[in-house]
């Protein structure tokens, strides 16, 4: 969209194989990893399992399930 700035953050998707687990200190590890690595904060979105969860600042701030 050509609107990042020297703050930007950085969105990233993940998709997980189904059935597979996670845990919060597991999300914390890697957006501490890629924020590490971006030196950027970064905004993680989590697509798999039953759910589809959006992270930000380490927090979970959105859960949304699939209609069944």
């Amino acid at each position: 969209r050509g609107t990042a700035t020297p703050d930007s953050d950085v969105d990233v998707a993940i998709g997980l194989q189904p059935g597979a687990t996670y845990s919060a200190r597991d999300v914390g590890d890697l957006i501490a990893d890629l924020e590490q690595a971006t030196g950027r904060r970064v905004d993680l979105v989590v697509v798999g399992g039953s759910a589809i969860e959006f992270y930000t600042e380490k927090k979970v701030v959105i859960t949304r399930w699939p209609a069944a």
